[in-house]
């Protein structure tokens, strides 16, 4: 994930503590190559247990965007409506999921 970042021109960094406490699992920063100035969290999210509690850290702490790595539906529809029943409507248009399997390329064994 974090090299998918740093090829698109960001700098992004791996368990990156937020000052609200806790740890985003990658924390995405702009630089001047980047193609948006936003800062982005990664939260890669193989069960729901925590997954709304971390996106409204990583909100809490300044993030722009939350992107939501799953690797079962049954995750994402999960953490979907619990998105839509806890956050704000401009929270929620702030939060995208994607299939996890789209960063094997980006991953080191």
């Amino acid at each position: 994930m974090k090299r998918k970042f740093e090829f698109e021109g960001y700098n992004a960094v791996v368990e990156k503590e937020r000052m609200k406490g806790g740890r985003a699992d990658v924390a995405v920063f702009p630089t001047e190559k980047s193609p948006h100035k936003k800062r982005i969290a990664v939260e890669v999210t193989f069960e729901y247990k925590n997954a709304v509690s971390n996106i409204k850290k990583d909100f809490k702490d300044g993030f722009d965007e939350v992107i939501i790595l799953y690797e079962e539906e049954y995750t994402k529809s999960f953490v979907e409506s619990h998105i839509k029943m806890e956050l704000e409507k401009e929270e929620q248009e702030r939060v995208t999921f994607e299939d996890v399997r789209g960063y094997a390329a980006y991953v080191s064994v």
